[in-house]
This record gives structure tokens, sequence and C-alpha cells, in this order.
């Protein structure tokens, strides 16, 4: 089961991970699916699907992500957004 976010939601995501991008290899939104796979379904890190980036990967950046206080913010006005439009 892959995460899939609506295109508006997902154009939000990329704009707002381009802000984090340094020498990465690996596509942040990808990454930010994976944690979203993780938190959604409970899984351990060792046991996400083969279609997201490796688990140390994903670690390193949920790690580097946690400390950014801006991400909490954004991840707070896109879950807003949504409430508002469900009603």
């Amino acid at each position: 089961m892959k995460i899939k976010f609506k295109r508006r939601q997902r154009n939000r995501i990329r704009r707002f991970l381009s802000g984090f991008h340094g020498k990465e290899r690996t596509d942040l939104y990808r990454v930010f699916t994976a944690i979203a796979y993780l938190v959604y379904t409970g899984c351990q890190w060792k046991m996400l699907p083969r279609y997201y980036p490796p688990p140390g990967t994903v670690y390193y950046h949920f790690r580097k992500w946690s400390e950014s206080t801006n991400l909490v913010f954004f991840l707070r006005r896109l879950v807003g957004d949504s409430r508002r439009k469900m009603g």
C-alpha cells in the first residue's frame, strides 16, 4: 500500500521539501511518503516496503527534519487545510 497525496498537497509538500535539499541523491518526496507510511501503518523501520528508499535513509531524514520547527508548522497547516475542506 503506497501513501498517495492529492496533487495540490503533493505540490505543496515538494515546494516545502525543496528548502531541505543539499547533496541528496534521493527524492525527498519519496522519503516523506515513506515516513507517512510508517506513521499510518505503525510498522517497524526495517519492515518498510522496498518501493520506498532504504530504512536508513528514511530514518536519517526523519531525524534531520524532526529538529526543524518549520516542519511542524507546515504539517499543521497542511492538516488544517484538509480539515477545512472537509467541513
